[in-house]
C-alpha cells in the first residue's frame, strides 16, 4: 500500500500505540514506513498538534511524527515543569535524529490563547500538518446545557475553527508576501 505523508502518521501513532498494548504491529510499521522514507518519513515537515495530553491518541501521534523525524510543535493547557519533563522523557525515548519537540502554552478555550500561540508558530515555521485533538469531558443534553457545556463548546469548535482560521491567514499573508495571489 502507498500512503501519503498523513497516512504514514496515522500508522505510525496506530503503531505505537499497538506496541504499548502488547499487539503485533509490524503491518502498521510498515506503512508507517515505506522503503524510500524509511528512515525519517516525517523529515522536514512541521505538525502543530493540540490536545496531546498524557495517554491521549494526540500523544501517541507524536511520538509516531517525532518516531519520522519531524518537528512537531505540541500546545498544552496545563504548562509546567512536569509537563515538560513528561515531553522530555517522550522525545529522548522515540525521537527520530533531526525530529525537534516545541511546547508551547495555549488553552485552546482562549481565542487570545489560540491567537498568540499561533502567532508564535508562525513567526517561526510554516507548519504543513495541523492535528486539533482536543476533549472535554460532557454529559449533558440539550435540557441541561449549562456553563460547562459552553467551555466544552468553545474549546471543541470554537477553539479549533479559531486555530484553523489563524493558521490560513498565515499562509495567505506569507503567500501574498511572495507575490502570489490564491485563496486558502
Amino acid at each position: 500500500a502507498r500512503l501519503d505523508d498523513g497516512g504514514r502518521a496515522t500508522a505510525a501513532a496506530l503503531a505505537h500505540v499497538a506496541r504499548r498494548e502488547g499487539r503485533d504491529a509490524s503491518a502498521l510499521e510498515r506503512l508507517a514506513s515505506p522503503s524510500s522514507r524509511a528512515s525519517a518519513p516525517f523529515a522536514g515537515r512541521t505538525a502543530l498538534v493540540t490536545g496531546a495530553g498524557p495517554g491521549s491518541i494526540a500523544a501517541a501521534v507524536v511520538d509516531g511524527l517525532l518516531a519520522g523525524g519531524a518537528r512537531v510543535i505540541v500546545t498544552t493547557s496545563s504548562y509546567s515543569e512536569a509537563r515538560l519533563g513528561t515531553w522530555k522523557r517522550r522525545y529522548q525515548a522515540v525521537a527520530a535524529p533531526g525530529a525537534e519537540l516545541h511546547i508551547i502554552p495555549m488553552n485552546q478555550g482562549s481565542m487570545q490563547d489560540v491567537d498568540a500561540a499561533v502567532k508564535w508558530v508562525m513567526a517561526r515555521w510554516t507548519p504543513d500538518l495541523l492535528l486539533p485533538f482536543a476533549a472535554m469531558p460532557e454529559a449533558a443534553d440539550l435540557t441541561g446545557l449549562g456553563g460547562r457545556s459552553l467551555a466544552s463548546f468553545r474549546v471543541l469548535v470554537l477553539g479549533v475553527e479559531r486555530l484553523i482560521a489563524r493558521i490560513a491567514e498565515g499562509y495567505r499573508a506569507r503567500s501574498l508576501g511572495r507575490g502570489e495571489d490564491r485563496q486558502c
